[in-house]
This record gives C-alpha cells, structure tokens and sequence, in this order.
C-alpha cells in the first residue's frame, strides 16, 4: 500500500490543524492508502521525530521510512485524484519536483514541497545525520543537501505535466489551471491565506 507521508515539526507557523487538512485532502484523492505524519507532538497518530533538527531539516527523518511512499509538505493543496502520482511512485526510485523558480535556468534544481520513492532512501537520511550541524549550514537547505547527494533523478513535472503546479509561479493572479491536482506553496502566502485555490 502506498503510504503517504508529511512532517510536522512544532515550534513554526504549522499545528496538527494542518496535518489534519492534509488528511483529508488525501482520504478524498488518494483511495487504499496509509497516512503517516512524523512528529515532535505525542498523539496515536503520529510518528515521533527522534532526532529534534530544527524547522524543515525534520523532513530528512522521513527518508527512514521504505517505499512506496509520497511525501507532501504541509502547505500544500490536493485538488484532484493522486492515481497517476501514486503509479508513478510505486516504479520510481525517487522523484521530486524541479525547482519553480531556479529551474528556468538550471533544469536540474530540486523542489522538496513533494517526494516519492518506491524503495530506500534511507542512504539519504544516513549521509545527513552523520554530519547533521554541517549540513544544516547548507545554502538552500534540505533541497540543497539533497541535489548534493542525488545527480540524477526523475523530476515530477516531466512525468506527470501540468499536475503539479507552483501556487506563485503558474497559479497567483492566472486561476488554476485545468489539468491540476496538486497546488504546491513555497514561502507565503500559505494556502490557508490565500483564496485563489480553494483550501480544506
């Protein structure tokens, strides 16, 4: 069964409210599938982060965890079935999306709002915590650290086109565009204050 993973790390501007919209989102789009969410917060539900790294730097926790596997950032909006991302990350070693803005000019820049993996990736997360205070100083952060590791992979925009599609980049001020399911937000707005696409 595919399972479908975020992080949430307390301490920030995200609270369980927002793991639990995401839920929600996937129970409708994504059919059989398993939820799981890594956090610093105790509930039955979640998944405790062993390894207390600050903000975003959490994610790397979730590389422990064996395909198939998508992973979603929580600020981001599914509006549309996830079947084809599901196909897709049940034969794929790993995917990401290219960056919205550096991938213009650099086609192989990394975008770390959505992940999938259909086996271990746990090299990922070993190769970081064995150095975490180093890696941490990274320009660019956990998306840097991960172009550093992987030279080449599956970009998601060229498998499933116009599916997943950046909220600044081809949403704001355009409308959503017809063919897409997943609305991905980097910095703000957040998708909770915005309301160009629609949100919980």
């Amino acid at each position: 069964m595919i399972r479908i993973v975020t992080v949430l790390k307390t301490g920030g501007e995200y609270t369980y409210k927002h793991v639990e919209a995401i839920r929600r989102m996937c129970e409708k789009h994504a059919g059989p599938h398993e939820f799981l969410c890594l956090s610093d917060l105790a509930g039955v539900d979640l998944i405790p982060l062993r390894d207390n790294l600050p903000g975003w730097w959490s994610k790397m926790e979730a590389f422990k965890l064996p395909g198939p596997c998508i992973y979603f950032d929580l600020d981001t909006v599914i509006l549309g079935s996830l079947q084809d991302a599901i196909a897709l990350a049940r034969v794929t070693p790993f995917a990401i999306l290219r960056d919205a803005y550096r991938g213009k000019t650099d086609p192989n820049a990394m975008q770390s709002s959505v992940m999938m993996w259909c086996g271990d990736m746990s090299h990922l997360y070993t190769a970081f915590i064995v150095d975490a205070d180093q890696h941490m100083k990274m320009k660019g952060g956990d998306q840097a650290f991960i172009e550093q590791q992987i030279r080449r992979t599956t970009y998601i925009q060229d498998m499933l086109p116009n599916q997943f599609v950046s909220y600044k980049v081809q949403v704001r001020d355009r409308g959503i565009p017809d063919n897409a399911r997943v609305v991905y937000f980097h910095g703000q707005p957040r998708p909770w204050n915005q309301t160009e696409v629609p949100y919980d």
